[in-house]
């Protein structure tokens, strides 16, 4: 089988002959560079007791650093083209599975949770492709429970916004979102001539480890969650002129005042100097004051 981790050449007449075109409206790139595949695979600290879901594996060159570390590879990929060509590629290696499908429409957390059996940790280390990135990690905190770590390579921008600190224009509803289930740092950034084609834009490795239990209760997050994306709906706006608009009419309008009072929350303040124990003091709030659709 051809060596994918060489020069851009070869990935190109690779894709080529298998009649793929890298679409730029998925933000589709492949790695490679070969010692970067290993570099974030490092990152993972794999051990044969791992089970590793990789989504979008492409030509496989950070697959094979995944199949050399790890006890067992999953990997999911929604080109058929590329899917047939990968089983091909690591047909010799018994610890290697690969999903045809769609990563963001198959029962991620079922998958997790079935590759967690005979008590193997399961992480999640993928080059994930721009244009899903958003989506795929939403999902992918849903299931938290179900994983240990995750090592993703996300457009930079993204990578910003995941880790940014309250007080900053990255930080943001997305950051409180994956702040509830996980703690996150981004680890390094790679250069757009480690892919093919080159992407726009740089990209970064972000590390995610799953917290024990979630900040907020699993029965409270869609109704925190909602209330979040409401102030930050418009974040140049004060939490207390956006919730006064929001409540109008509202029975518990006329609490807002005590909800703000009983939380220790200034009603000045902008969504984006809250950080998530502020939010959750404040959602509990406005629960015990009658406004609990948030939505």
């Amino acid at each position: 089988m051809q060596n994918t981790d060489a020069v851009p050449g070869s990935v190109k007449k690779i894709l080529f002959s298998l009649g793929v075109t890298p679409s730029a409206r998925r933000g589709q790139t492949f790695l490679i560079r070969r010692e970067m595949a290993e570099k974030i695979a490092g990152l993972a600290s794999l051990t044969p007791d791992d089970a590793v879901l990789e989504i979008g594996p492409g030509l496989g060159t950070l697959t094979g650093a995944l199949i050399g570390a790890a006890g067992r590879v999953v990997a999911v990929e929604s080109d058929r083209r590329l899917a047939a060509w990968l089983r091909d590629r690591f047909r010799d290696c018994r610890t290697f599975e690969l999903i045809h499908a769609d990563a963001l429409r198959i029962d991620l957390a079922g998958l997790l949770a079935g590759m967690a059996a005979h008590g193997r940790r399961v992480k999640v280390v993928s080059n994930i492709p721009y244009s899903i990135s958003g989506p795929l990690i939403a999902r992918l905190m849903g299931a938290s429970g179900d994983w240990l770590l995750m090592v993703l390579t996300v457009q930079r921008e993204l990578a910003r916004r995941i880790t940014a600190n309250p007080g900053g224009k990255e930080y943001g509803a997305f950051t409180v979102l994956c702040r509830c289930r996980a703690e996150s740092e981004e680890a390094f950034t790679i250069a757009p001539g480690a892919f093919y084609p080159r992407p726009g834009v740089d990209s970064s490795v972000v590390v995610f480890r799953s917290r024990p239990s979630p900040v907020i209760p699993a029965a409270e997050e869609a109704a925190f969650l909602s209330l979040v994306r409401l102030l930050f709906s418009q974040r140049r706006k004060s939490i207390g002129t956006v919730l006064k608009r929001a409540m109008k009419g509202h029975p518990a309008a006329e609490r807002l005042r005590e909800a703000f009072s009983s939380s220790g929350m200034d009603p000045a303040v902008r969504p984006e100097r809250l950080g998530v124990e502020e939010f959750r003091r404040l959602g509990e709030a406005l629960g015990r004051v009658g406004w609990g659709n948030t939505a």
